[in-house]
């Protein structure tokens, strides 16, 4: 999922370029820990990871910050609040704000022991201004039934996702071989579409679509093709896809891969030209 690509590219390029001499891991399991001292150890060669069991929250204390790849900063906050609400600082980022479960958990920002040195990363303006709109009318609702309240909650910075280059960089010999593997010649325009495949959890395909028609309807002696890299979490999900594109593209060629499959996926990279992905 978005979320989860998003954290690991993260995870790579803190340990790349934020030249950590320490690094501690709050987790479940010594094993859960293990996984990011791998990382770290591969990535940039720090053997320095200290691990925090997860029934032991006080140590906390010691890194002094807490980050969650995620907004669900509360049941955290409660959990500080044993302890003392300064003792460290919690740190989330947004993905999704539409959502049902996450509007309600941004609106319980202003009955949870969140405080000014907390921040919750917004990944745009935009996303700052709904996670804003959420907060405001939550403190409406509870001003409303207990009169004249103050609140306190998170700074909201607006940071984009960061995306590590390099993970995209491929030799034309690389390029020449993925596109001889899936029978694309070198001619062609290659437009990459890598998620979910879901009209209705990730993005409707049909504005995709139509764009490309368009774009191939203003050049129309070339050859453009779409590359869906992702997975159908079913079969009525799968025949909408087809019927949309077989209502909209007319001189678009498209094919799917399965995202799931590593293999599948630097092929994908590494013959596309365009990087798509409409969000709605």
């Amino acid at each position: 999922m978005g979320r989860n690509s998003a954290g690991a590219s993260f995870l790579r390029g803190y340990f790349s370029y934020g030249n950590p001499d320490k690094f501690w891991v709050y987790g479940r399991t010594k094993s859960e820990a293990q996984i990011f001292a791998n990382i770290a150890k591969n990535v940039a060669g720090i053997f320095d990871i200290n691990y925090i069991a997860h029934n032991n929250f006080a140590a906390l204390e010691q890194p002094g910050n807490i980050f969650f790849p995620g907004p669900d900063l509360n049941r955290f906050a409660w959990q500080r609040h044993l302890v003392a609400d300064t003792s460290w600082s919690l740190c989330g980022i947004t993905h999704t704000t539409s959502s049902a479960k996450v509007m309600d958990l941004i609106g319980d920002y202003c009955v949870a022991p969140l405080r000014k040195w907390d921040a919750l990363i917004c990944t745009s303006e935009a996303v700052r201004t709904n996670v804003e709109f959420i907060l405001e009318s939550k403190k409406q609702y509870l001003r409303m039934q207990f009169g004249d309240l103050i609140f306190e909650h998170p700074k909201l910075p607006v940071i984009p996702l960061g995306v590590n280059s390099s993970d995209f960089e491929f030799t034309q010999s690389e390029r020449f071989h993925a596109r001889k593997k899936m029978n694309i010649s070198a001619e062609t325009i290659v437009i990459l579409y890598v998620g979910r495949l879901s009209f209705h959890a990730k993005a409707n395909p049909l504005p995709m679509y139509a764009a490309i028609e368009q774009a191939a309807s203003l050049s129309p002696t070339k050859k453009i093709k779409l590359i869906e890299c992702g997975w159908y979490s079913n079969k009525g999900q799968e025949n909408s896809f087809a019927e949309a594109a077989d209502m909209t593209l007319k001189t678009v060629t498209r094919s799917f891969l399965d995202g799931r499959d590593q293999g599948k996926l630097r092929l994908a990279w590494q013959s596309a030209d365009i990087f798509c992905s409409f969000s709605d």
